[in-house]
């Protein structure tokens, strides 16, 4: 594996977040977490966690969740390190849920390598550091998650998880794939595509698919000055309105208030 090869694998950030922000999101790495202030509040269609100073705590990749960070003290930051990576061995139905995990002494200890921190750039809500990528730090990476994996939490992923990844995995390249464009690909009918989805998730592939959407969605109002109208149409909504009444069903609060307080961030 080559330096750029490398590089893209791994994602290691340190965050400090003076106002966070209620999101949703799909996870594109296997996320280790360690929170040095703050507390956050996570949540997917399964489980749902609440994390404070001094824990540590895993996101699965390929996960639609909802996070939200909260300060403990009004002067102080939300402060936490991100420790990322696409690919870890695991066997092929062995899945690891969102969870806490143990901060063992040994784990808190490897952290040290991570602490160097580059110029930051401006972020949502705060800063953030992007962290040394090389083989060294990879390396270490892998260290600490072993660590913890011998006492995470483990599922069986069923053949309808599966499923339901693996249309996520699709809309990810495809935005626009009609439910029967992405049955196709799945090599499954219609109905076993919405059948999965409901076993999987308690929803159908037309709500987790507005999800992806609606984030893909709040990425766009949050780093370019686009119109509303011009996201929706691009993220090929039918109208305004609609586009509207998704963004919140999915978020909670309409897309001026995600354009607003990118705003109040850059004041």
């Amino acid at each position: 594996m080559d330096n750029v090869e490398l590089c893209k694998s791994f994602l290691f950030r340190f965050f400090e977040l003076d106002d966070p922000q209620p999101i949703h999101t799909f996870s594109t790495f296997h996320f280790l977490v360690y929170v040095y202030d703050g507390m956050g509040f996570f949540s997917d269609d399964h489980n749902s966690i609440t994390v404070s100073p001094g824990d540590f705590f895993y996101i699965p990749c390929e996960l639609l969740y909802r996070s939200q960070w909260r300060k403990l003290v009004r002067e102080s930051p939300v402060r936490f390190l991100s420790l990322g990576c696409r690919y870890y061995p695991q066997s092929d139905n062995t899945h690891y849920p969102l969870q806490r995990l143990e901060a063992t002494p040994e784990a808190v200890k490897m952290l040290a390598c991570f602490a160097e921190l580059p110029p930051y750039r401006h972020t949502t809500g705060g800063l953030v550091y992007p962290l040394r990528v090389d083989c060294e730090t990879a390396g270490l990476f892998y260290q600490l998650f072993a660590v913890f994996q011998k006492s995470m939490i483990r599922t069986q992923q069923s053949r309808q998880d599966r499923l339901a990844e693996q249309a996520k995995r699709y809309w990810l390249d495809h935005p626009f794939a009609c439910m029967a464009e992405t049955a196709r690909h799945c090599r499954v009918s219609e109905r076993a595509l919405y059948s999965a989805f409901r076993i999987s998730c308690g929803k159908t592939p037309v709500e987790i698919k507005h999800r992806l959407i609606i984030q893909s969605a709040a990425e766009m109002l949050r780093g370019t000055d686009k119109s509303v109208e011009k996201i929706a149409e691009e993220l090929g909504f039918s109208s305004t309105a609609y586009f509207r009444k998704v963004f919140h069903e999915v978020m909670g609060f309409p897309p001026r208030d995600t354009r607003r307080g990118r705003r109040a961030d850059s004041q």
